[in-house]
């Protein structure tokens, strides 16, 4: 199987920390997407709600700026990839050569 296959198969898991929903069939990537997502609305929400009327405007613009949603859908994409490298590549099992040699080709250290 090519890596890419390996990654979608490992998405539609439960990357290897089952619980109650991923045994109920959810795949984890839902639950992970949904308490990504759901942190930053309730802390808008919040904010908006103790804040002055003169500031939320500015908090309205400040969270629809299309260079902050790309940014934290980007950190969304780097964490996912950093967890299944992560999952994929534990250096634990490898010789202390293999482990220089995959370390120097810049995959990351578990």
């Amino acid at each position: 199987m090519s890596k890419f296959a390996d990654f979608k198969k490992w998405l539609w898991s439960d990357w290897g920390k089952p619980n109650f929903l991923t045994r109920a069939g959810i795949p984890r990537i839902v639950t992970n997407l949904v308490s990504f997502s759901l942190a930053p609305y309730i802390s808008f929400a919040l904010t908006l709600k103790y804040s002055s009327e003169a500031d939320e405007q500015s908090i309205r613009l400040f969270a629809r700026n299309p260079f902050v949603l790309l940014s934290y859908a980007t950190l969304y994409v780097g964490t996912i990839t950093y967890m299944f490298l992560k999952f994929s590549y534990d250096l634990k099992s490898y010789r202390s050569a293999e482990r220089l040699s995959l370390i120097s080709r810049g995959l990351p250290i578990a």
